[in-house]
């Protein structure tokens, strides 16, 4: 039932229905990129807030609980 939106000079983003859809823009000396990217979220899906201009990421990689980092940790220990 999450619903956001975020909004600067360069990201406009919504995510409605775990659908997740920003529009980038970029501007340069004699150039202008636009980027449109629609995500389709699963439940329980990561988005981070990158607070440089980038708004709501999903990132590439799956991130981790601390406790699945812990026992990652334990699994490793003895390794060195």
């Amino acid at each position: 039932d999450t619903e956001l939106t975020y909004q600067n000079e360069n990201v406009e983003q919504t995510v409605k229905d775990l659908v997740f859809h920003s529009v980038t823009r970029k501007k340069g000396d004699n150039w202008e990129s636009t980027w449109d990217t629609v995500i389709q979220l699963a439940e329980g899906d990561i988005l981070i807030f990158e607070d440089e201009g980038r708004g709501y990421i999903k990132p590439a990689e799956e991130l981790m609980t601390v406790a699945e980092a812990v026992e990652e940790l334990r699994n490793i220990i003895d390794l060195e």
